[in-house]
């Protein structure tokens, strides 16, 4: 008995800027950051939390530290500058509470127009081996660190299933994906 492949294809994956989306965005956390109101997720969900790390204070000050020593020698991109992006929202937080330290104002504002960039494209397609195109999510703007439930357009065949995940930011220009 032939078994048929099917793969998923991330068709699109791309940074956006805060202001780039006209309109609504396509996609919005819920209320409940796990799940919709009254909604109860399968065990193992990709959406369920994931017990990331949390940037402390002191974290966030060696960083900038290091991000300012490192800037000092005109690297575009640090391993401190990547872990800042990686906790998007905490260094935005502790940035406007603790401010940027060493850093020169023209590196603050570099590392605040990064920070903005928040959203992105994600178009997840499934493929029959044949090439045929048996699901389709269509073109979603989401938030970066966000878990999301989000329903594809279409499915030939089938019930479309629910895609549920979440989009990280994990580098100056490189994202991770768990759907």
């Amino acid at each position: 008995m032939a078994t048929r492949e099917i793969s998923l294809v991330l068709a699109s994956l791309a940074l956006l800027w805060t202001g780039a989306c006209a309109g609504a965005p396509d996609s919005t956390p819920p209320a409940d950051p796990h799940t919709g109101p009254g909604e109860v997720c399968a065990t193992g969900c990709s959406a369920a939390p994931n017990g990331g790390s949390e940037l402390t204070r002191e974290r966030y000050r060696e960083l900038i530290a290091a991000l300012a020593d490192e800037r000092a020698t005109a690297e575009a991109s640090t391993a401190a500058l990547e872990e800042l992006l990686f906790h998007g929202a905490q260094t935005r937080a502790w940035l406007a509470e603790v401010g940027g330290g060493a850093l020169s104002a023209e590196a603050v504002h570099g590392l605040t127009a990064e920070l903005a960039r928040d959203r992105v494209k994600l178009d997840v397609r499934l493929l029959a081996e044949s090439g045929a195109e048996l699901l389709r999510l269509g073109e979603r703007s989401i938030p970066i660190g966000h878990k999301q439930h989000i329903w594809p357009e279409r499915a030939l065949g089938f019930e479309p299933p629910e895609v549920s995940g979440t989009v990280q930011r994990v580098g100056v220009n490189h994202l991770w994906a768990r759907l």
